[in-house]
């Protein structure tokens, strides 16, 4: 799968500084799917392959506010598909892996957790989510578009936010979410079509 994850490296109009963030290359075509919330708004978009070589993407198009969701484009032929497993099969206590780019120095990580919940519900920026994958695979910042796969190396679930604290300021460990693949692969192939 670590083939098939990519560094996503963008730069806002006005900020300082490299936002860092992960994404799935999805067919030969060189299409990758990644969150929508770390390539909009963006002057640049810069894909690092996992053999480091660096090419220039386009934002081909995004479903947001709807699901977070955004298909770039690079090179055809630069990095394999990853397969997409069946996300509706997911069983509580399933072992999963998530792969990605945390912290902006990790390239190509790998923690491994369980499935803890299915069908959860939860609100991101203001958008309602009611079938997001809950996982105790450790998520950083810069995991977000990434891949979460199960162990036969098939992508189940994209990464997209992490609990921290409570409402009351409590810290809190373990709470991952990640939009179910087949969601994903859909929106991206009404994107792309």
């Amino acid at each position: 799968a670590r083939a098939s994850v990519v560094r996503i490296e963008s730069r806002r109009r006005g900020e300082p500084g490299v936002d860092v963030g992960s994404g799935v290359v999805i067919d030969g075509d060189g299409h990758i799917v990644t969150n929508a919330h770390g390539v909009l708004g963006t002057d640049s978009l810069r894909i690092f392959m996992p053999d480091g070589v660096e090419q220039q993407a386009i934002l081909i198009g995004h479903d947001a506010p709807f699901t977070d969701v955004a298909v770039l484009q690079v090179a055809p032929g630069a990095a394999p598909p990853l397969d997409a497993g069946d996300s509706d099969a997911v069983r509580l206590g399933e072992t999963v892996v998530a792969v990605g780019n945390p912290l902006s120095e990790f390239a190509g990580s790998v923690s491994a957790g369980v499935i803890s919940g299915t069908g959860r519900s939860r609100t991101f920026d203001g958008v309602r989510y009611t079938d997001l994958l809950q996982t105790a695979a450790a998520l950083n910042n810069g995991n977000s578009g990434g891949a979460l796969v199960n162990l036969a190396g098939q992508f189940i679930g994209m990464p997209t936010a992490v609990l921290r604290e409570t409402a009351s300021g409590l810290p809190v460990e373990g709470i991952g979410f990640a939009i179910p693949a087949n969601r994903v692969m859909t929106v991206a192939r009404a994107i792309i079509v």
